[in-house]
């Protein structure tokens, strides 16, 4: 999108931030850090990052730090400062490669992976998997022994000293 100067508060480990770092945001969306700059206030950041490469959507700089008022005072603001972290987004991505990992695997290549187990009646490529198939891949590794419902019940079963 439009947006590449991300403002944070200067503190913590936003200080630890610099040019070059590769950020991970939403667990999925990476991006690199091209520049970091400190200024004294949001309101100046605002102003000389422009308003329309911070908060796309924003029309005024006044809007825009009643934005950033929402997550920090003011009083934080004017002991620590504020950063303007400029960045972009590399061509390679987590989420794309994974992607193309995965379905480059398929269905069967993926179940062997994941450890999953084809119970009678499974639909190969039913998706998601049934219940059925993630139970038994459970208990595949814990090697259960499991008795029907009605073994306790059948000479074998009692003579096994199977119980309900």
């Amino acid at each position: 999108g439009s947006k590449n100067v991300e403002g944070r508060l200067a503190a913590g480990n936003y200080n630890r931030i610099t040019q070059g770092s590769l950020l991970l945001f939403n667990k999925c969306l990476l991006l690199e850090v091209e520049a970091v700059r400190k200024y004294s206030s949001f309101s100046e950041m605002l102003q000389t990052e422009t308003i329309s490469n911070v908060l796309p959507g924003i029309s005024s700089i006044e809007e825009g730090v009643k934005v950033y008022r929402k997550f920090y005072t003011e009083e934080k603001e004017n002991s620590y400062g504020v950063l303007a972290i400029s960045v972009s987004k590399p061509q390679i991505q987590p989420y794309i490669t994974m992607t193309e990992l995965l379905a480059g695997l398929g269905y069967d290549g993926l179940g062997r992976l994941l450890g999953l187990a084809n119970t009678s009646g499974t639909v190969p490529d039913g998706l998601p998997p049934p219940k059925s198939m993630l139970i038994s891949s459970c208990m595949k590794l814990h090697k259960p022994t499991f008795i029907g419902f009605l073994e306790p019940y059948t000479p074998d079963g009692f003579l096994n000293g199977w119980k309900h």
